[in-house]
C-alpha cells in the first residue's frame, strides 16, 4: 500500500480508504485529468528497441524480487545493455566491490532485506563519490 501510495502521490493524486470491520475495505485512487490528447496507437505500437535508447554500458541491477529482476535484466539486455544481477542489497555490495571499475550504473530496490537500498547507495558513495546509483 506504501507503493501505491507514492506511486498515487508522484501523479499529484491522492488515495480514499475505507475500512469497517466484518464489512472489508474499499481503496479508491483519484488521479489528475490528462488534459493531452493520447497518441495515437498508444505506446504499444512502438516496439521495445524503439522506446528504449540501447548501449552497452554495464548496469548492477539489485532487486530481491526474482521475477521483477529477471524481467529488467532481459529488457535491459536486450537494448544491449550488460547487466551483473544481485538478489539484495549485500550481494550487491559484494559485486560492486568486486567489478567497481566496470559498472556504469547501479539500479537498486530501496526496500530489501539484509541491506536496504539506501544503505547499497551509502556504501558506494563512500567508496566512489562519483558513482551513478
Amino acid at each position: 500500500m506504501a507503493m501505491v501510495y507514492g506511486l498515487v502521490k508522484q501523479h499529484k493524486g491522492f488515495v480514499h480508504l475505507y475500512s469497517e470491520m466484518g464489512q472489508g475495505t474499499t481503496v479508491k485512487i483519484y488521479l489528475p485529468l490528462a488534459l493531452e490528447e493520447p497518441v495515437p496507437g498508444g505506446a504499444r505500437a512502438a516496439g521495445v528497441a524503439e522506446m528504449l535508447p540501447g548501449g552497452n554500458e554495464v548496469i548492477l541491477l539489485v532487486e530481491d524480487d526474482l521475477h521483477l529482476r529477471t524481467v529488467a535484466q532481459r529488457l535491459f539486455e536486450k537494448v544491449g545493455y550488460r547487466v551483473i544481477a544481485a538478489a539484495d542489497g549485500a550481494e550487491g555490495l559484494v559485486e560492486y566491490r568486486a567489478r567497481a571499475a566496470e559498472i556504469d550504473l547501479v539500479i537498486t530496490d530501496m526496500v530489501m532485506p539484509r541491506t536496504s537500498g539506501v544503505q547499497l547507495y551509502e556504501a558506494i558513495r563512500a567508496r566512489r563519490g562519483g558513482a551513478r546509483v
